[in-house]
């Protein structure tokens, strides 16, 4: 393959799609197939094709004439294999920098656990991905990374300048570029620019863009981009073209629809009917305090974020009942909310997906709705028979066990390098900061803290409430005197599931929250005299559970590459107990604190199939060894 030079510009297109683009009968809307990412290669020469340049192509349409949809082209994007191809024979280059670019190109690839004939020789395609690289899950230094990805983006650069290689994808057409020359803001301009070039690379002229067109471009965005697929993104996209077709002069006369924002549908607070918001009020009200119901069993204050999530489903379900055709004015009470017709139709509406599952908040919506006619005297005892069967039919269809964001983090328990990095972390966090104690003393108070948490999370799996209420002398007691191992403890009245938790430390962790205590904790009290272990502000005694949740999860992402928040932990705990003792739920249940054993198992019984797998594939993997060892 021959050298490219400046005089000799690369001939490039954006990934092959599925299917050709087809032609109407009308010539005057394109069908757009889906585009998906498939292998790419080198491209050749554009003398060695026999092919017109991308933006010279006569069939590209333009000034009066609607757009014609053509079949796609052939020609490949570069990537990172012809990139070092390239390289390789760049003699202008100086060896040690061309070998230095070589190396780090290979080092990305193999990181990126991608062919480097599949991955674009273009920064702005791969960076978002190479971004999100970490070096702790690498294996490598920090400065390791750092340096590999400066040299990538050196290449790359070079690469754009040296072969008038396009930085942003697809290179415009004529009509593009005349549009793209005319928005004067810049921030409107990268908006807009995956619609552009995804029209220049399938010769969609301007005027004949539509919604189709936006379904297309947002359906190549969530399978070949890391960029944002959702209906957010597709609101500010069409929102900027309908603003240059007010604004710029010679935009085409094409309104594209903005998806609408799902709480501004529907009446508002102020146009319910004033005994509905009574009723309302009331039942929130009354769930803010200390209650019994009729079987004298008693019940403490909800939280006030209960509270909120309450009201807004409370809120969100008379709105959608207006939205199906239902009479506002008659919705005047909870009695006619939840007349067993409206409460189907409510949910009915909720609950139909395209995928065949019923969505979470239908079922626990089902359930608010039995539980408001249960608290309302105006509901008739056969609509509450009916929506309690409701109810029912809907809870067996609820996917028991952890979300699939929990067992992702779940899975990380099986690799004994993520569970050496977790466990170890707090220690090289102390190590941190008793080097900057010095001279950023209260840097190192915070990060001292943040460690502290995370020891105490690692040997006692609490939950953040009881977490940040810790206070020296109550929680964190030492029974047998100073000097001797600390205990962690809440009584039952702290606890969400009103269970005794009791958690002794080793005398290392003891010694580890000692040293907070004494060394780095005074800077955090600012003057104050508290006792807890995680001061808050001027304002507030206890550090604010967001916060140092927050705190938590930065620093471990920052350490070791993973999102781990300080719920998870308590996941972490149980997949730990039962890979070393599979099916002993009752010792799950017991450090976690649940009240009820089957709580436990419809969390964790999956985590049984998981190693029963493990097991079967080292069976496996002995026989296969065994065969191989047979004469």
């Amino acid at each position: 393959m021959a050298l490219r030079r400046k005089s000799d510009p690369a001939q490039f297109e954006l990934f092959q799609p599925r299917e050709p683009i087809e032609e109407c009968p009308d010539a005057s809307e394109p069908v757009i197939a889906p585009m998906v990412a498939t292998p790419m290669e080198v491209a050749p020469l554009a003398a060695e094709r026999d092919i017109p340049t991308l933006g010279t192509d006569t069939r590209s349409s333009g000034g009066d004439d609607a757009a014609v949809a053509i079949p796609a082209g052939t020609v490949h994007e570069l990537t990172f294999a012809g990139a070092i191809e390239l390289l390789a024979r760049a003699e202008e280059v100086p060896d040690k920098k061309r070998r230095h670019w070589i190396t780090s190109l290979r080092s990305i690839g193999r990181y990126l656990d991608r062919p480097l004939n599949t991955i674009p020789a273009r920064w702005t395609s791969v960076r978002i991905r190479v971004d999100q690289l970490h070096f702790a899950r690498l294996g490598c230094a920090k400065q390791t990374l750092a340096n590999h990805r400066s040299n990538v983006l050196s290449a790359l650069n070079w690469l754009a300048e040296e072969h008038d290689l396009p930085r942003r994808g697809a290179p415009l057409t004529p009509d593009w570029e005349r549009l793209w020359r005319r928005i004067p803001k810049l921030a409107t301009r990268g908006a807009l620019s995956t619609l552009f070039r995804f029209c220049s690379a399938r010769r969609i002229a301007p005027e004949a863009v539509n919604e189709t067109v936006l379904d297309q471009l947002m359906r190549y965005r969530a399978e070949t981009t890391a960029l944002d697929a959702s209906d957010k993104a597709r609101r500010r996209i069409a929102r900027l073209w309908n603003r240059a077709r007010d604004q710029i002069e010679g935009w085409p006369e094409v309104t594209l629809l903005a998806p609408a924002i799902l709480r501004h549908q529907g009446p508002s607070w102020e146009e319910f009917p004033r005994s509905l918001r009574t009723e309302i009020d009331g039942y929130l009200a009354d769930k803010s305090r200390a209650r019994k119901d009729a079987a004298g069993r008693r019940f403490r204050p909800a939280a006030a974020s209960t509270v909120r999530m309450e009201r807004a489903r409370i809120v969100a379900a008379i709105r959608k009942a207006v939205m199906l055709g239902e009479p506002l004015d008659e919705l005047v009470s909870f009695a006619a909310l939840l007349t067993p017709r409206r409460a189907k139709l409510i949910l009915e509406a909720y609950a139909g997906r395209e995928d065949g599952r019923t969505p979470v908040y239908a079922i626990d919506l089902a359930r608010m709705f039995y539980k408001l006619a249960h608290a309302s005297t105006n509901v008739a005892p056969s609509d509450r028979d009916e929506l309690k069967e409701m109810w029912s039919l809907l809870e067996e269809e609820r996917v028991r066990g952890l979300t699939p964001k929990n067992r992702e983090v779940v899975r990380l328990v099986r690799s004994a390098k993520f569970v050496s990095d977790l466990t170890n972390l707090p220690g090289h966090l102390m190590a941190r900061a008793r080097t900057t104690q010095r001279h950023a003393p209260v840097k190192a108070a915070a990060l001292a803290q943040v460690a502290v948490a995370i020891e105490i999370l690692l040997f006692a799996p609490v939950r953040m409430r009881n977490l940040c209420s810790i206070l020296i002398g109550t929680n964190y007691v030492k029974p047998a005197g100073a000097g001797e191992p600390a205990l962690i403890t809440f009584p039952h009245y702290d606890v969400k599931n009103r269970v005794n938790l009791d958690f002794p430390l080793t005398p290392e962790t003891t010694a580890f929250i000692d040293q907070y205590i004494h060394e780095y904790r005074p800077v955090l009290l600012r003057g104050h005299n508290g006792d807890a272990l995680f001061p808050g502000g001027s304002d507030s005694e206890f550090k604010f559970t967001t916060t140092l949740s927050q705190q938590i999860t930065d620093r471990i992402l920052k350490e070791i590459g993973r999102s781990i928040t300080p719920h998870q932990f308590r996941h972490i705990a149980g997949a730990l107990i039962l890979r070393a003792h599979p099916g002993n739920y009752e010792f799950v249940r017991r450090v976690l604190g649940h009240k009820n054993v089957q709580t436990t198992m419809n969390f964790y019984v999956g985590l049984e199939t998981a190693e029963a797998n493990v097991q079967f594939s080292r069976l496996v993997s002995s026989l296969h060894t065994k065969q191989q060892a047979l004469p």
